[in-house]
């Protein structure tokens, strides 16, 4: 066998070699094999829309009724959420809170309303006080709000305040702003 027959047999396979690198190279650049599973987790398992959804404590009393013009909800128990109301139910008072978004992640009992929060307080006999800030935390087992970005508020009597952060039970009794506050106070004649 002559040095050119060898070498003719090393072509072939070094070619074959060279198939097989670059098919393992570029198999990691794939797409998934199975789309459709994956647009399937991404997909909600129920859709509603117009929805209400109340919930009662163990005496059936009303703890809270949200409405949405769109709820998803994921195989994970979480929710998506479009044009939330939200309204809270004490004996004490009640907190109205919309919003454009609001989110349940996985397993939570609680709800994030974004991006702008419009939240209206009554509270008897100390009269309303309103609230905006860009995202609130609502709690419906501990029955609180809370948020960390800043607060903009305005009581019935013109008394406005600023700060970053607030805290506040269900029925509106105890509010706590947290940091950076500012008060404005209306006198009265």
């Amino acid at each position: 066998m002559s040095s050119s027959d060898r070498g003719n047999l090393w072509l072939p396979l070094l070619g074959a070699l060279a198939l097989l690198a670059g098919w393992l190279a570029f198999k990691g650049f794939q797409a998934p094999t199975d789309l459709r599973e994956e647009l399937v987790e991404q997909r909600p398992r129920y859709h509603l829309e117009d929805a209400r959804w109340r919930r009662y404590d163990d005496t059936g009393a009303p703890i809270f009724v949200l409405a949405a013009a769109n709820i998803d909800y994921f195989d994970d128990a979480s929710m998506q959420l479009d044009s939330v109301r939200f309204d809270t139910y004490a004996e004490a008072g009640r907190w109205q809170l919309e919003a454009d978004r609001g989110h349940v992640p996985a397993g939570e009992t609680r709800l994030k309303l974004q991006p702008l929060v419009d939240v209206h307080g009554v509270r008897a006999p100390d009269g309303s006080i309103d609230l905006q800030t860009p995202s609130l935390w609502v709690d419906w087992t501990e029955r609180t709000l809370k948020t960390d970005d800043p607060v903009e508020a305005r009581t019935a009597a013109g008394s406005t305040l600023e700060a970053t952060g607030m805290r506040g039970d269900w029925t509106g009794r105890h509010v706590e702003f947290l940091d950076a506050v500012r008060v404005r106070h209306v006198l009265r004649d």
